[in-house]
């Protein structure tokens, strides 16, 4: 358990370097220059959207088509 508790803790407190890693250049090219504080804002915010339709495409699959494709689905 308290292993389990150790990488936990180690995951959150470097939740802000993962995401500026794998969504940092995203920020920069869409956004240009920001501070630290702005970055690790902006890149959980462009992760987001990355992943909304495939967060909302497990719990409401149709909505998430309609939406990603502008075409109403047959019944």
């Amino acid at each position: 358990m308290a292993i389990l508790h150790a990488l936990l803790a180690l995951l959150s407190r470097s939740l802000g370097n993962i995401m500026s890693a794998l969504f940092g250049w995203a920020v920069m090219a869409l956004l240009g220059e920001a501070s630290a504080h702005e970055k690790a804002w902006l890149s959980a915010l462009v992760g987001v959207a990355a992943a909304w339709p495939i967060l909302v495409g497990v719990v409401w699959p149709r909505i998430a088509t309609f939406t990603l494709v502008f075409i109403p689905l047959p019944h």
